[in-house]
């Protein structure tokens, strides 16, 4: 006897999204149906087009934001919605504690995973546990779609999706993080606490055959050190900014915690909740006094 399936598949999900007009014109369709590349490309991005239905077998992928609302039921605040629904390519997010950007990357992970066949997605951490705590999410997500997958727990490869997507976590390590290309998408967690630009270098080689691949680094600030404060002050570049204080979203964090961590702890507050660079507690001078004092209008001897 035929075990009943209850949970609903990959194809369930998109025939949902497609409504039954598509859905009917997909079916009398040949197998052959062109899919688009795994990757968010132009305005236009299509999950399936079929040649000999025509029109009414297209189907257009849903915006990142509408989709969460609706299948995961996360509601982003505006600048929530403007990161899931952009289409950057280099993205820096510094943002206050709780400000969810941790959901937020695993929003876009599980959307470029099903909406795009055949992604790989990487997802690294300054120790291995960051990776698997994202990773968590995903599963969370992925849970709440009942979707059928592979993989688990807190190992290096995370989700495997029935139509050939990944999303694999990885530590900081860089010999671990070699061996991976062309993913459609890179999430650097914590990107201000890794101990050296090696895991950059690492990930930045992956997107040599991927033009159109995204990488976002996500981080509270750290100290005045490191690569993601050098790229985070660089001037110019193809990266987008993102910088989010606690004060900027009222009501997330309740007033009277903020004015406690303020009073118990002045620069761990300002670090942490308004988003700014402090030098470490045992530096005697900051690096923007060192800075300072350089010059180069010195008459030689």
């Amino acid at each position: 006897m035929q075990k009943r399936r209850t949970k609903p598949n990959l194809a369930d999900l998109k025939a949902a999204w497609r409504g039954p007009a598509q859905v009917s014109a997909k079916a009398s369709a040949n197998a052959s149906a062109k899919v688009p590349a795994a990757g968010p490309g132009s305005a236009t991005d299509a999950i399936a087009t079929n040649p000999l239905a025509g029109a009414a077998a297209r189907s257009t992928v849903p915006r990142c934001s509408l989709w969460a609302a609706d299948a995961l039921n996360f509601w982003p605040d505006d600048m929530q919605r403007s990161i899931l629904d952009g289409n950057d390519r280099r993205l820096m997010l510094l943002t206050s504690r709780q400000w969810g950007k941790s959901v937020v990357a695993a929003v876009r992970a599980v959307w470029q995973a099903i909406w795009f066949p055949g992604s790989l997605i990487v997802v690294v951490g300054p120790v291995e546990n960051q990776a698997g705590e994202l990773n968590l999410k995903i599963y969370e997500f992925v849970a709440r779609l009942g979707l059928k997958v592979h993989g688990g727990g807190r190992g290096k490869l995370a989700v495997v999706f029935p139509n050939g997507s990944r999303i694999v976590g990885l530590s900081e390590v860089p010999d671990h993080v070699r061996g991976l290309s062309a993913p459609a998408l890179i999430l650097v967690d914590e990107a201000a606490f890794f101990k050296g630009d090696e895991i950059l270098e690492a990930v930045i080689p992956m997107l040599a055959t991927r033009p159109d691949g995204a990488i976002w680094l996500m981080s509270t600030p750290k100290g005045h050190s490191g690569f993601f404060y050098d790229m985070w002050h660089a001037e110019g570049g193809p990266w987008r900014r993102v910088r989010v204080t606690a004060a900027e979203v009222p009501g997330r964090i309740p007033a009277a915690f903020l004015a406690e961590e303020e009073r118990r702890n002045p620069l761990k507050f300002r670090r942490e909740y308004c988003c700014e660079f402090i030098a470490a507690d045992e530096a005697l001078f900051s690096r923007d006094a060192l800075d300072g004092l350089l010059s180069d209008q010195v008459e030689p001897l």
